[in-house]
């Protein structure tokens, strides 16, 4: 995408298989969603929900709805066919021309903005 540009790096502590993802995609829309969550717990089982979950939450996104309704849907989806396991998500969605996202959170910790050169946002 003309404008944009997504740099990502994932070192697992423990290199073992876990739930933890990240993900970024353009709806037929143009909308851009950058998404990452994580499936607490560790071993093949939590890969496996991992893969369900985030194929299902690119699936709720193609409704056209916000990340806070896909979430929703979500979490409905991880109680009935995941009960047990813990799964945590943050979404941002923009449309073009991207200058602005909007995002929710599930559980999980909210983004932090850091723009490159380190410039104080506080001030």
């Amino acid at each position: 995408m003309p404008g944009v540009e997504f740099a990502a790096r994932y070192a697992p502590a423990d290199r073992a298989v876990g739930g933890d993802w990240y993900d970024a995609f353009v709806l037929p829309t143009g909308e851009l969603w950058v998404v990452t969550g994580d499936v607490a717990g560790h071993g093949l089982r939590g890969a496996v929900i991992m893969g369900r979950i985030s194929s299902s939450l690119r699936s709720y996104a193609l409704l056209g709805l916000s990340p806070a309704e896909v979430l929703e849907l979500m979490d409905r989806r991880a109680r009935h066919f995941e009960p047990g396991w813990m799964v945590t998500v943050v979404c941002a969605s923009s449309k073009p021309p991207y200058g602005e996202f909007q995002v929710s959170c599930a559980g999980h910790p909210p983004p932090v903005l850091a723009p490159v050169g380190g410039e104080d946002l506080a001030g």
